[in-house]
């Protein structure tokens, strides 16, 4: 079974440019309204924001039904 296109990826291989933002508030309904912006990608910050296991997780499953690409 092939693994599925990493669009992020490929656009990174492509030099074609994408807009991305930073997740830093630490809850799945920030990502969802930033999913809903039309962002080629969204990084959540396990570092530099109040994101611990359980928040990563929420916002990752609230990105889960959009066509963006989470990068953790």
């Amino acid at each position: 079974m092939p693994a599925p296109l990493n669009r992020f990826k490929a656009s990174l291989a492509s030099n074609t440019p994408s807009l991305g933002f930073w997740l830093g508030f630490g809850t799945g309904y920030a990502a969802e309204i930033a999913a809903h912006a039309g962002f080629d990608w969204l990084l959540i910050d396990g570092e530099h924001s109040p994101n611990d296991l359980g928040s990563i997780n929420e916002q990752l499953s609230a990105l889960s039904g959009h066509d963006v690409s989470p990068i953790v």
